[in-house]
Order: C-alpha cells, then sequence, then structure tokens
C-alpha cells in the first residue's frame, strides 16, 4: 500500500494517472481516511488516500530488483505528473480524468514504460 495523501492526490487520482501510463494499481481506502459512505453494507472511502502496488504481475514477467526501481521511478514521476495536472484544473475529479488525455508528459511517460515493458514477455502469450 502507497499512502498518497501527504502528496496532495487521492488513490482515485493516482489509479487513474498510472491506467493512464500502462502501470495498473487500484485505489484503495486507509486507516484516517474520511468521507465513508455505505455500500453493500460495508463502508467505503469516498476519496481513498491509497493505492494498491503489487509485484506478482512484475515478477511472472521477470523482473528483477533492479527493475522494480525503475518502476518505483515511473511511479513517482507519474505522481508529479498528477500534482501539476491538479494545480491546473482543481481537485475535482470530474476536471481532473479529462485533463489526463491533454497532458503531453503524461504521454511521454507512458511510452517510456511501453518500452520499458516491452522486454519482459507476458506467460502464456
Amino acid at each position: 500500500m502507497w499512502d498518497v495523501r501527504p502528496h496532495d492526490i487521492t488513490g482515485s487520482k493516482a489509479q487513474n494517472v498510472f491506467d493512464k501510463i500502462h502501470i495498473t494499481t487500484n485505489k484503495n481506502a486507509l486507516v484516517g481516511d474520511k468521507s465513508y459512505t455505505l455500500f453493500f453494507n460495508l463502508f467505503r472511502a469516498i476519496n481513498p488516500g491509497g493505492i494498491r502496488l503489487g509485484t506478482p504481475a512484475a515478477t511472472t514477467r521477470g523482473m528483477k530488483e533492479s527493475d522494480m526501481e525503475v518502476i518505483a521511478d515511473f511511479l513517482v514521476r507519474g505522481i508529479e505528473i498528477a500534482k501539476k495536472i491538479q494545480t491546473k484544473v482543481g481537485k475535482q475529479l470530474k476536471d481532473f480524468i479529462p485533463a489526463l488525455d491533454e497532458d503531453e508528459e503524461l504521454k511521454a511517460l507512458g511510452e517510456e514504460v511501453k518500452a520499458f515493458s516491452s522486454k519482459f514477455s507476458i506467460p502464456g502469450v
């Protein structure tokens, strides 16, 4: 789990940014998140403060520790871009998501991620 609240970004925004750069994550509620709602008899955060990162898909493709450092760099750069976009469009998710498609820096980072990941085979494909 990565608490993105110190970066002034929600888990929902982080997940959307990472989806755009071809890195799969999941938004997740963290202890201390506010604005819970009752959903299917479970309380869920409307604005989750974290994302879940998993390594099984990366290690299954043959990535090692040094490759995880590259992925971590992609993630940090994605958060920095998210902060810039949020500064431009405000904190509303409905304004944030469309701005992702227009950001050239984010597109370039997505291309870097694709180039990096293409060096690793996908089992069964």
